[in-house]
């Protein structure tokens, strides 16, 4: 019964909201950060970045010979020592005042230290996250110059993998930094003046000791540690404040100019809420399960310290962060429903100081929802069949007011491109027409407009699945009004002849061929340094008379794939690496990837399915 057929592209990642023909959408407001009226510093907070190196324009912060040292603190890091003694004076080593040093050699406990070689010094500085640095200094105060430490190891680490050192530390810290990178060593120096020069590169943490010496004989102090940088920050964290959009609103395409600069990337997530506050606060009580009471926000800022509760994700009225968006300048606005507040945060990363991503401008299009209440739909069949095509059936239930107009229009987001069957409404066949595309469909039935509440509309179509959780997500829309943004359909119990309340699908992962799936690391950084530059996908085969094919597949998130690796094999332990390429052998840019490990056998295909995350 279809009619007017036509192919289009919905370019639409997996799991997000879909919007057809945005370019059609006249009637949209818009809000856009990044212009002379709405300055990024003014829309949101950030940290390493700057706003003002480029007009309208937001990049991570520019260094050139600025010792990090003085802004650790600032940034959140710290400094601090395994030799307790005066460690309160850590801070005053790198703040560029020269009246004070660590330790105080005035203090009798720091006079016992001398020639006992049970008592070496470690220093460890955090300079907040990760920078090109070249060199570093430390020297003693002017006319203590004799009290100089004689003999040193110095260490850096550029932070991957450490997951944010964690203090205190037991023992003596040699025992945990003599693995970073060494970058320097004296077994005997009679130069009270420290300088070390680098070959540019990322650092986090740095690390002193007087072990070498085991330890120093002489009573020594260091006056001032300094640190100097070069290049662009390598991590920047951008965050919007809540985003009032006036009432609730159907959200369209999210636009934003940016440029990379190879071995850089920026990844922009989103979320949305219903209430002006995406957490919820409370008052400790003592009473109760929780022994918690929920307060506002007022009154919990009211609080004592003693008082003041948990502060938790609201998650009955915001979504969660979103998968980050492709880097393609214009996406739809991800969303499960219509919504008044909007959020989003951009994290800029880079593995090399002279790398940058910068963002000039991001907006957002809404606009008033076609309908005072909601659509909701679930999917059949839930549970499916791996890479196998499926019979689909989606069914949407009209929740309308009297006043509320009529659709005549579905649109539904597919991994694959989709073959629709039949459309029904209230159990009727009707005619429709229908845009096929490669990640979705759209179907339009002018002649039977749907304006009774509670009227049922089904859709029937083939499709294959690949990513296990993909969400079938789906909006309707009005031909008639062209202005206005598809509306969203909020997941729930459309009819009774489906159960599963959702649009996502799944596959059971509890395979009996495949068993001790296991993977390395979830995390890596393929930047050519030697660590964490490959992920080891390790599993047993079990049961197999004969050889079988087994795979490896690496999909983003929009459900492309990206590798793929396969063998032919037969009972035993395996393992396959990825280094973080795709099949050009190109590194992929940072991001969540999921990887789909399948044994294909007789009886069928065995699946697991992971994910894990490049970073640099």
């Amino acid at each position: 019964m279809n009619v007017n057929r036509r192919k289009y592209s919905l370019l639409l990642p997996l799991g997000c909201a879909l919007l057809l023909f945005a370019e059609s959408v006249l009637g949209a407001d818009r809000w856009t950060v990044g212009t002379a009226d709405r300055p990024w510093s003014a829309a949101g907070s950030f940290e390493g970045l700057d706003d003002t190196a480029e007009e309208g324009w937001l990049q991570p912060i520019f260094v050139s010979n600025q010792n990090l040292s003085l802004s650790s603190m600032d940034r959140g890091g710290w400094i601090n020592s395994d030799f307790r003694i005066g460690v309160e004076l850590l801070p005053k080593i790198i703040n560029g005042d020269h009246s004070a040093a660590f330790p105080n050699l005035s203090d009798r406990n720091v006079e016992r230290r001398v020639n006992k070689a049970d008592l070496p010094v470690t220093l460890i500085l955090d300079l907040g996250g990760p920078f090109g640095v070249d060199s570093l200094s430390f020297y003693p105060r002017a006319g203590l110059e004799q009290a100089f430490m004689r003999g040193y190891q110095v260490w850096v680490h550029d932070g991957v993998g450490l997951d944010e050192l964690k203090l205190p530390l037991r023992g003596h810290w040699f025992s945990v930094v003599k693995d970073w990178k060494l970058v320097a060593e004296k077994a005997q120096t009679d130069n009270p003046f420290a300088r070390i020069k680098l070959p540019l590169q990322v650092v986090r943490y740095v690390a002193i000791s007087d072990t070498i010496s085991l330890p120093d004989p002489t009573l020594w102090e260091i006056d001032e540690l300094e640190v100097w940088g070069n290049g662009y920050a390598l991590v920047g964290h951008y965050e919007s404040d809540v985003i009032d959009l006036g009432d609730r609103a159907s959200l369209g395409n999210l636009t934003w100019s940016a440029l990379s600069d190879s071995g850089s990337a920026l990844l922009i997530r989103t979320r949305t809420g219903q209430t002006e506050d995406p957490f919820v606060y409370n008052r400790l009580t003592g009473l109760g399960l929780e022994g918690e009471q929920r307060v506002t926000q007022a009154q919990y800022k009211k609080l004592r310290p003693t008082e003041k509760g948990s502060i938790q994700p609201d998650t009955e009225n915001w979504s969660g962060w979103s998968a980050p968006y492709p880097s393609t300048g214009k996406e739809p606005f991800i969303a499960l429903a219509p919504a008044q507040y909007i959020q989003f945060r951009i994290d800029f990363q880079s593995f090399s100081p002279l790398f940058r991503s910068r963002i000039d401008s991001l907006s957002v299009e809404f606009s008033t929802p076609l309908f005072g209440r909601e659509f909701i739909a679930e999917l059949t069949p839930q549970q499916v069949a791996p890479g196998k095509k499926t019979a689909f059936t989606y069914a949407v239930r009209a929740i309308l007011e009297p006043e509320d107009g009529g659709i005549d229009g579905l649109q539904v987001a597919t991994p694959l491109p989709a073959e629709v069957k039949e459309v029904r409404i209230n159990g009727n066949p009707v005619e429709y027409s229908e845009d096929v595309g490669a990640d979705g469909f759209a179907v339009s039935f002018p002649e039977n407009r749907i304006t009774e509440h509670a009227t049922l509309l089904e859709v029937d179509f083939d499709t294959e699945v690949l990513v296990y959780g993909t969400r079938f997500t789906g909006r309707v829309f009005d031909t008639e009004r062209e202005g206005d943004i598809p509306q969203i359909i909020v997941p729930g119990d459309a009819t009774p002849d489906i159960d599963t309340n959702d649009l996502l699908v799944k596959w059971d992962l509890d395979r009996s061929l495949l068993a001790s799936v296991d993977i390395s690391q979830h995390h890596l950084t393929p930047n050519g340094d030697g660590v964490n530059d490959s992920v080891e996908i390790s599993y047993r085969l079990l049961q197999v008379i004969r050889s079988i094919q087994v795979s490896v597949e690496i999909f983003d998130l929009s459900g492309q794939r990206i590798w793929h690796r396969s063998a032919e094999q037969a009972n035993g332990q395996y393992a396959i690496s990825w280094q973080g390429l795709d099949d050009t052998g190109q590194v992929v840019p940072p991001g969540l990837y999921v990887y789909q490990l399948v044994a294909d056998a007789d009886q069928g295909s065995n699946v697991y399915v992971g994910t894990l995350a490049v970073v640099y």
